[in-house]
């Protein structure tokens, strides 16, 4: 009698764990779509920041606030594109982080204007209206591309979780018994 009670556990447990792995086979597959769907707009995301020049100087430093070991700061700057030598634009861009530009310039105890010396950072601007610019490249290529990667691993570990307990019923009974510990007691 208790070997047909073993078995019947078994079985059952081996079903619920098979239904637990279809299950998270679909939210595997609805939150991968989302991650490749994202990953797709980010790859295609038409970018403006597309010419660069290091024909650069910074003019001053203004607004410094350190919290939490971030310095943020105005930094004013010019720059000089590569057909308009005569004229640089002088344009005013914000930079924040830790490693910046305003660290390098600011101890941020005053918060006052300061005069700095450093030249030849990157500096992105739009090719077609070049007095737009910024301290950083608004390039979402690569956080796209991990997206997209992102979004297959869950997809094909979803599915592979699932076949696998379909083939091998130790497996989803292994499956369906931890899935069970894990609802009576919480996770």
């Amino acid at each position: 009698m208790s070997n047909g009670v073993g078995k019947e556990i078994y079985d059952d447990t081996a079903k619920f764990g098979l239904v637990m792995a279809f299950i998270g086979a679909i939210i595997a597959t609805i939150i991968g779509v989302l991650f490749i769907v994202v990953g797709i707009y980010f790859v295609n995301k038409k970018l403006v920041y597309t010419a660069t020049t290091t024909d650069t100087a910074i003019t001053s430093v203004s607004g410094c606030t350190r919290s939490d070991g971030v310095t943020n700061c105005t930094v004013n700057y010019t720059y000089t594109t590569d057909d308009d030598d005569e004229n640089p634009h002088i344009i005013s861009g914000q930079s924040t982080s830790d490693e910046s530009l305003c660290n390098n310039c600011n101890e941020c105890g005053s918060g006052s204007q300061e005069e700095c010396n450093i030249t030849g950072f990157t500096v992105w601007y739009d090719p077609n209206d070049k007095g737009n610019s910024q301290l950083s490249s608004d390039s979402t290529h690569v956080l796209g591309w991990i997206g997209i990667v992102f979004g297959l691993f869950l997809l094909i570990v979803g599915w592979v979780s699932y076949y696998l307990k379909r083939k091998y019923k130790a497996y989803a009974a292994i499956g369906g018994a931890g899935a069970a510990v894990g609802t009576i007691f919480g996770k």
